[in-house]
């Protein structure tokens, strides 16, 4: 068709003009769509996105830490810290507390973590 468009490069796409945002979700649609979703691959990449913090957000505040995840698990924690785990679109999945240096956390994927500790605040992907 036409209206089909298979880029081999980089594109720049300035957002800017889209004001102060929450957050950006992309969507994907196709032709060939049966009960189950679409029938043909949807891939996109996204690379070198860049934001600026506003401070309105709970976990846009960070430092850098020393904790790092794998998996469903957090190491190098410290007894007492705040661990929230937060889908894309900010909503809250899951909140708990460190225990010892590690930690199992119920939700397996793509997250944002905050770990708040008496140092400051350490946000993990």
């Amino acid at each position: 068709s036409t209206q089909w468009r298979l880029s081999k490069n980089w594109e720049w796409f300035d957002l800017s003009s889209l004001g102060k945002v929450s957050y950006i979700q992309f969507t994907m649609e196709s032709t060939d769509t049966g009960d189950y979703g679409m029938n043909t691959s949807a891939y996109f990449c996204l690379d070198k996105l860049t934001v600026e913090e506003t401070g309105t957000s709970g976990i846009a505040h960070s430092t850098t830490g020393k904790a790092y995840r794998s998996g469903n698990k957090l190491y190098n924690l410290n007894a007492g810290d705040k661990v929230a785990v937060y889908s894309l679109n900010g909503a809250l999945q899951y909140q708990g507390t460190a225990t010892s240096a590690e930690m199992e956390i119920p939700v397996n994927g793509f997250y944002l973590i905050k770990i708040q500790s008496k140092t400051g605040v350490q946000v993990l992907k």
